[in-house]
């Protein structure tokens, strides 16, 4: 049986003054450029997010996304992400190695040829560091034997939040599909937006989980939740058939899940 997993994100409404303005970093390059306009010239495709979210003593994550995108105007040269405050290892553009200049919240990336309308092409951005918390309430955290990212950030400006975990067009007009390989241990394990296609385990111990959401979201909707989650499956026997539902908990919280949840299966379409 497959496991689909769709997060409801928060529908915020904002009056933003800066929303599309442009402010210049040390590197001479736009800081935090969360903007809707780059949409206007770029379209993404897909992320694929692989992550290594083991590490919840120096709480550091480490990995790559591959951001696979297409021009929507002739003459693209550069390919501009939104990623926190996190270490560059790397920029790999078909086998090559990309320049890039990085403050700390606008990743430049120059491409090897101009793109042009009708061109595909995937840049894939290694990286490491601790994601950031939102000072008032979202961000990326890890609490207890949790870690899980919260897509806005009610502190930051603009509230989308993709950027504390992976590089991204973090703004509310960018829609994209998207592909987690995420791999934890210690018998905890991923959820992710989508659905599970993939559950493997290495002689190490190392779980990896692929998640893969056909349906384009926006980056402030993508999720990670690590845990030692125990799954709780139940049913709804609609007028159309029966729908499987996957309700996930650690083992000690499955019947306060049961009880919440347990209206779910008396409502009435």
């Amino acid at each position: 049986m497959k496991i689909h997993v769709l997060f409801i994100g928060l529908c915020l409404t904002f009056t933003i003054s800066s929303f599309g303005q442009f402010k210049k970093g040390n590197s001479g390059i736009p800081n935090l450029q969360a903007n809707n306009s780059r949409s206007d010239t770029v379209d993404i495709l897909n992320y694929t997010i692989n992550l290594n979210i083991t590490d919840f003593t120096t709480k550091v994550i480490s990995g790559n996304t591959a951001v696979k995108f297409t021009p929507k105007m002739n003459g693209v040269s550069y390919l501009n992400l939104d990623l926190l405050k996190m270490t560059i290892d790397s920029i790999k553009f078909s086998g090559a190695t990309l320049v890039y200049n990085y403050n700390d919240t606008l990743l430049r990336v120059t491409l090897p040829t101009t793109h042009n309308i009708g061109d595909t092409s995937t840049a894939t951005v290694y990286y490491h560091g601790v994601p950031k918390t939102d000072a008032l309430w979202g961000g990326f955290y890890f609490n207890g034997g949790y870690a899980f990212n919260l897509g806005v950030g009610f502190a930051a400006d603009p509230h989308c939040y993709g950027r504390v975990w992976f590089p991204c067009f973090d703004n509310f007009v960018e829609r994209s599909t998207y592909k987690f390989n995420i791999t934890t241990n210690g018998g905890k394990v991923a959820y992710c937006n989508g659905t599970l296609t993939k559950d493997t385990t290495d002689g190490s111990g190392n779980r990896t989980t692929t998640w893969v959401m056909n349906h384009e979201i926006p980056s402030y909707l993508a999720n990670v939740a690590v845990a030692t989650y125990t799954e709780v499956r139940q049913q709804y026997n609609g007028i159309n058939g029966t729908i499987p539902i996957v309700l996930t908990a650690l083992a000690a919280d499955t019947a306060n899940i049961k009880n919440s949840f347990r209206g779910v299966l008396k409502i009435e379409c």
